[in-house]
């Protein structure tokens, strides 16, 4: 089975369970979107940032089988675009990524793979103390689900922010 394992900009910590079981045979493709770069209002430092690291790891990482196209002006595919394109050209059947901190390329992402009939893996996101999980629990017997209740939910499982009156 042919495994393509993505890292997003977003997710360059050496702790990303994308890692956790990489295998020599997998590939992996370090993407640079260009779509949530100039939809979602982004501080042009932060997107310096962002790319630059992510160029530092992908010249520095020992892994042979790396993807990476860099971001550019005449380079402007969506994930699912790209994708394609991969697809074509090295047949995978699955596909791994922690789970996207971008909800429209996680919804596009499932929806590719469902499309085109590949597996994929989703990740718990290692970025967060809290899962989806954590919030459905929370809120199934909730009639308002304001925020704050939920953070102080958090604060109260995990013990941060404590104080004698909390």
């Amino acid at each position: 089975m042919k495994i393509l394992r993505i890292v997003l900009p977003d997710q360059l910590s050496i702790d990303n369970p994308i890692y956790d079981d990489l295998n020599k045979n997998d590939y992996l493709l370090f993407y640079e979107p260009v779509d949530s770069f100039y939809e979602i209002n982004h501080h042009k430092q932060k997107i310096v940032l962002l790319l630059s690291s992510m160029r530092k790891i992908v010249i520095s990482h020992d892994h042979k089988k790396i993807i990476h196209i860099k971001l550019s002006n005449n380079n402007k595919q969506s994930l699912a675009t790209y994708l394609k394109s991969i697809i074509k050209e090295y047949q995978f059947n699955k596909i791994v990524i922690s789970k996207p901190s971008d909800f429209k390329t996680y919804k596009g992402l499932m929806f590719f793979c469902q499309s085109s009939g590949i597996e994929l893996e989703v990740l718990s996101d290692s970025k967060f103390i809290s899962s989806s999980d954590d919030f459905s629990d929370w809120s199934s017997d909730k009639k308002t689900r304001i925020q704050e209740y939920y953070y102080r939910w958090l604060r109260k499982k995990y013990n941060i922010f404590l104080t004698a009156e909390n």
